[in-house]
């Protein structure tokens, strides 16, 4: 069963329990599907499921037997896959859990849910849940799908691609993907292409010979042979220039390179981690990165949440950064302080939060609050104050597009093609910024 439901992850190995997929809710309540092997939803003729509720798309989700449950993964549908109020692309579930898609509720049954639900014992949880990989902790529902695609990526060598904000955690999970794979007894070699000056670049990257320009007065090996029989993480890929993307995605494609000034090429046996707060996607499409090398890169992509979408998170991440000051939480983090912790949309995300918590370990909750409600000079965006340069300048130039793009549209009556001629750009730039 199933019509191109593929991944770039490898299967798992389904169970041995008898699976159902049943219409509970909807309008073709009662229809039902046996789970024994990967089932396509959606109103399409080609799908398993097919449903003919009008708030599902023609592919909508993909549902395949899995290690102890269920795999459900989202094919990019309009409204979405939800489990409960957390919206899915990718996770792992138990028998016995619900799935809505559209207005259409499914429930996935076994010979062993339907004998527990006849002799009144609770049913299976519906999500399997983690609270850490490696140091990035976590317990969020949104991380669910994302530990599963991590932990499956760990055990290859796969180059893998992160997406996600600054602050949101990227580096640790970097290390964990490293420390929890076959290579972990080689080095991690971390760069941060963002911080290199770009006449530098490619002497950190490949190395160079004595000579090769003012001040090199001996050969350096750089990254990728010093990362050789490891892993080299390449943060903020995205800044990479042009031209480093051509020789780097050489280098990609025959794990060889040549240091600068040099002639002799050398071999190099390295995992590549990648990591950007940009998406690549639209740095493809404005013509500011390779395509070939983005797929290069994203063999895995994950997307990494920010600190915002993380229900439940603040708080747990709050205590262990005051713990980890050597303070007890319940001294630090009274009920007031919780909430307005959660209160703060966190553009800093994980990393804002830890600077927070530090501050308040070390000044007290009165003298921190006080501080941070005090007034800004004038000028100085709220939502940019105290990050990173980098980071301020890209939330501030996302604000401006989206005011933008609801300014034009607000004057050409939401008319995308009058408001994209307006402004100047291709219609297809402006939906994006429109979306």
């Amino acid at each position: 069963m199933g019509h191109g439901v593929t991944d770039v992850l490898p299967p798992i190995e389904g169970p041995s329990a008898t699976l159902r997929l049943v219409v509970v809710e909807g309008p073709d309540a009662g229809s039902s599907v046996v789970l024994e092997g990967p089932v396509l939803i959606g109103t399409s003729e080609s799908c398993d499921l097919r449903l003919s509720d009008p708030t599902v798309s023609r592919r909508h989700a993909a549902v395949a037997p899995a290690a102890g449950g269920v795999r459900v993964r989202d094919e990019d549908s309009r409204n979405g896959t939800f489990i409960g109020a957390v919206r899915v692309r990718d996770a792992d579930v138990a028998a016995g859990a619900e799935l809505r898609v559209g207005t259409t509720l499914l429930r996935i049954e076994s010979s062993a849910s339907i004998a527990a639900a006849a002799s009144g014992a609770p049913p299976a949880p519906a999500a399997i849940t983690a609270a850490a990989f490696g140091r990035f902790l976590g317990r969020a529902p949104v991380l669910v799908p994302m530990y599963a695609r991590l932990e499956r990526a760990a055990a290859g060598d796969s180059t893998v691609l992160l997406e996600g904000e600054s602050g949101s955690g990227k580096e640790l999970l970097a290390e964990a993907l490293h420390e929890q794979g076959p290579r972990a007894g080689g080095p991690l070699v971390i760069i941060d292409c963002g911080s290199v000056p770009e006449t530098l670049i490619e002497s950190e990257l490949f190395g160079h010979e004595r000579g090769a320009f003012t001040g090199a007065d001996r050969a350096r090996a750089g990254a990728f042979e010093q990362a050789d029989g490891g892993t080299i993480f390449l943060d903020e890929i995205g800044e990479l220039p042009l031209g480093m993307q051509t020789r780097l995605l050489r280098v990609l494609d025959r794990r060889q390179l040549r240091r600068v000034g040099g002639s002799e090429t050398r071999s190099v046996d390295v995992r590549v981690v990648a990591a950007t707060h940009r998406s690549l996607e639209r740095e493809v499409e404005d013509g500011r990165f390779r395509l070939d090398l983005y797929h290069r890169l994203a063999v895995v992509l994950v997307r990494v949440p920010p600190l915002r979408e993380r229900e439940g998170d603040v708080e747990l991440l709050a205590r262990h950064f005051v713990t980890s000051w050597n303070a007890r939480p319940d001294d630090v983090l009274g009920p007031d302080t919780l909430e307005r912790l959660r209160r703060q949309a966190w553009p800093g995300n994980v990393r804002e939060l830890r600077n927070q918590i530090e501050r308040l370990v070390l000044l007290g909750d009165a003298a921190e609050w006080a501080r941070a409600s005090a007034p800004l000079p004038a000028g100085v965006d709220p939502a940019t104050s105290g990050l990173p340069y980098r980071q301020a300048r890209a939330l501030a130039l996302e604000t401006f597009s989206m005011r933008y793009a609801e300014d034009m549209l607000g004057r050409h009556a939401n008319n995308v093609s009058r408001a994209a001629r307006a402004a100047g750009v291709a219609r297809r730039h402006f939906q994006r910024l429109k979306k």
